[in-house]
Protein backbone atom coordinates (compact mmCIF):
# COMPACT_ATOMS: atom_id res chain seq x y z
CA UNK A 1 0.00 0.00 0.00
CA UNK A 2 3.10 2.22 -0.14
CA UNK A 3 2.50 3.41 3.41
CA UNK A 4 6.17 3.01 4.27
CA UNK A 5 5.51 0.57 7.11
CA UNK A 6 8.55 -1.22 8.44
CA UNK A 7 6.90 -3.90 10.55
CA UNK A 8 3.84 -6.15 10.65
CA UNK A 9 2.24 -7.69 13.73
CA UNK A 10 0.29 -10.90 13.24
CA UNK A 11 -2.09 -12.51 15.70
CA UNK A 12 -1.79 -16.07 16.91
CA UNK A 13 -5.05 -17.35 15.42
CA UNK A 14 -6.01 -17.35 11.78
CA UNK A 15 -9.55 -17.25 10.43
CA UNK A 16 -10.97 -18.20 7.07
CA UNK A 17 -12.71 -15.26 5.36
CA UNK A 18 -15.90 -17.36 5.23
CA UNK A 19 -15.91 -17.45 9.06
CA UNK A 20 -16.06 -13.64 9.30
CA UNK A 21 -18.60 -10.98 8.50
CA UNK A 22 -18.37 -9.44 5.04
CA UNK A 23 -14.78 -8.15 4.91
CA UNK A 24 -15.98 -4.86 3.43
CA UNK A 25 -17.80 -4.07 6.68
CA UNK A 26 -15.43 -5.80 9.14
CA UNK A 27 -14.61 -3.07 11.66
CA UNK A 28 -11.29 -1.99 13.09
CA UNK A 29 -10.54 0.19 16.13
CA UNK A 30 -6.93 1.42 16.30
CA UNK A 31 -5.64 3.09 19.46
CA UNK A 32 -2.41 5.05 19.77
CA UNK A 33 -1.13 8.10 21.65
CA UNK A 34 -2.75 10.26 18.98
CA UNK A 35 -6.20 8.88 19.81
CA UNK A 36 -8.65 6.39 18.39
CA UNK A 37 -9.17 5.76 14.68
CA UNK A 38 -11.90 3.52 13.29
CA UNK A 39 -12.44 2.05 9.85
CA UNK A 40 -13.94 -0.87 7.99
CA UNK A 41 -12.44 -3.23 5.42
CA UNK A 42 -14.10 -1.21 2.67
CA UNK A 43 -11.41 1.45 3.23
CA UNK A 44 -9.20 -0.75 1.04
CA UNK A 45 -10.40 -0.31 -2.56
CA UNK A 46 -13.98 -0.90 -1.40
CA UNK A 47 -13.16 -4.45 -0.24
CA UNK A 48 -9.85 -6.00 0.91
CA UNK A 49 -10.22 -8.79 -1.67
CA UNK A 50 -10.14 -6.15 -4.42
CA UNK A 51 -6.55 -5.36 -3.45
CA UNK A 52 -5.63 -9.03 -3.68
CA UNK A 53 -7.29 -9.35 -7.08
CA UNK A 54 -5.34 -6.31 -8.28
CA UNK A 55 -2.09 -7.82 -6.98
CA UNK A 56 -2.77 -11.24 -8.51
CA UNK A 57 -3.54 -9.68 -11.90
CA UNK A 58 -0.47 -7.41 -11.77
CA UNK A 59 1.76 -10.37 -10.93
CA UNK A 60 0.16 -12.56 -13.61
CA UNK A 61 0.95 -9.89 -16.21
CA UNK A 62 4.64 -10.46 -15.45
CA UNK A 63 4.37 -14.25 -15.21
CA UNK A 64 4.44 -14.30 -11.41
CA UNK A 65 1.88 -15.42 -8.83
CA UNK A 66 1.08 -15.23 -5.14
CA UNK A 67 2.55 -18.38 -3.66
CA UNK A 68 0.35 -20.55 -1.42
CA UNK A 69 0.93 -19.72 2.24
CA UNK A 70 2.12 -16.18 1.50
CA UNK A 71 1.19 -13.40 3.87
CA UNK A 72 -0.31 -10.61 1.79
CA UNK A 73 -1.28 -7.24 3.22
CA UNK A 74 -4.33 -5.73 1.55
CA UNK A 75 -3.50 -2.18 2.64
CA UNK A 76 -4.06 -0.03 5.67
CA UNK A 77 -7.56 0.58 6.99
CA UNK A 78 -6.70 3.59 9.13
CA UNK A 79 -4.41 6.54 8.65
CA UNK A 80 -0.70 6.02 9.27
CA UNK A 81 0.66 7.05 12.66
CA UNK A 82 4.27 7.81 13.49
CA UNK A 83 5.12 5.48 16.37
CA UNK A 84 7.42 6.42 19.24
CA UNK A 85 9.59 4.23 21.46
CA UNK A 86 7.75 3.13 24.60
CA UNK A 87 4.32 3.62 23.03
CA UNK A 88 1.71 0.87 23.13
CA UNK A 89 -0.66 0.61 20.16
CA UNK A 90 -3.61 -1.73 19.86
CA UNK A 91 -5.95 -2.80 17.10
CA UNK A 92 -9.29 -4.60 17.50
CA UNK A 93 -11.00 -6.33 14.59
CA UNK A 94 -14.56 -7.69 14.45
CA UNK A 95 -14.45 -11.47 14.73
CA UNK A 96 -10.66 -11.55 15.02
CA UNK A 97 -9.99 -10.10 18.46
CA UNK A 98 -7.36 -7.58 19.44
CA UNK A 99 -3.61 -7.26 19.31
CA UNK A 100 -1.19 -4.83 20.86
CA UNK A 101 2.46 -4.02 20.55
CA UNK A 102 5.02 -2.09 22.58
CA UNK A 103 7.10 0.04 20.23
CA UNK A 104 10.84 -0.05 20.73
Amino acid sequence: DNAGAARVVLGTQSRRPDDLVDLAVLGCVFRSRTGIDTAAGGAVLGHPAAALVWLAEALAATGEAIEPGSIVLSGGLTASVLLEAGEVVTAEFDGLGSIGVLCE
